[in-house]
């Protein structure tokens, strides 16, 4: 199957203004960006699957440390300072190694978890003061309420904001299907506003050019069916 970049997407809510200007604004954003960044990254830890995120992450080809939310004040890795770009290398040249995911992907599990199901959950929260809309994935084991409610307490600045308790939205034990559901929910709400959208999600859960994002848009669509694109009409790489 050839890979082919197709215009998908629909004029998306709003203006797709993003705040500027403001010093204040500009801190709140990046810190955001840092906190989002982070749950990726403990996604992966928790899901064994580093190696995969540092290969796909588009940020970690950027050279910047602190971008991907791996450095800086309250991140996973922060006080390594001058040590980053040497962490960063050292991660680039290890990913898709056995030894850096069985060395990283130690969460927590106990062998008892190895005999349980994983399950990955999509889950959305709402202000009801703005009407905005976060879309998220997660996983764990357990109840899925119980995991979205896992996930929930690390995401105190959504609280502080207004959100209300993640409503779930899909159950799966497909990653890919939950991982292009993600996306689905975030184009559904206006789309991310690292490309001018109107939801709560700074970034994609899934990147525009991904080289694996029509697979994991196309295992959502076949577990979940489709559901409207409201986010803002741009090229990105899909097949159907």
């Amino acid at each position: 199957m050839t890979t082919t970049v197709t215009m998908t997407g629909v004029g998306g809510a709003g203006n797709g203004a993003t705040p500027q200007g403001k010093t204040t604004q500009q801190s709140s954003q990046a810190s955001d960006l840092n906190k989002q960044s982070n749950q990726a990254f403990e996604d992966a830890l928790s899901e064994g699957t580093v190696s995969e995120y540092v290969q796909e992450s588009s940020l970690f080809s950027s050279g910047s440390f602190a971008a991907i939310g791996l450095a800086g004040e309250g991140s996973i890795l922060g006080g390594l300072g001058a040590y980053g770009d040497w962490f960063v290398a050292g991660m680039r040249s290890a990913a898709g190694g056995a030894g850096l995911t069985a060395l990283l992907s130690l969460s927590g599990d106990s062998v008892q978890d190895k005999d349980r199901q994983y399950t990955y959950v999509t889950y959305t929260r709402i202000n009801p003061k703005t009407g905005q809309v976060y879309a998220g994935r997660t996983g764990g084991y357990g109840p899925p309420d119980d995991i979205v409610y896992r996930r929930s307490l690390g995401q105190m600045h959504l609280t502080a904001e207004g959100f209300r308790s993640p409503t779930i939205d899909q159950i799966s034990t497909d990653r890919a299907a939950i991982r292009g559901r993600e996306q689905q929910l975030i184009d559904f709400y206006g789309g991310a506003q690292s490309v001018g959208g109107t939801a709560r999600n700074l970034i994609n859960g899934v990147a525009d050019f991904n080289p694996n994002r029509p697979y994991y848009m196309n295992a959502a669509r076949k577990a979940f069916g489709d559901i409207p694109d409201n986010s803002p009409e741009r090229y990105r790489l899909d097949w159907r």
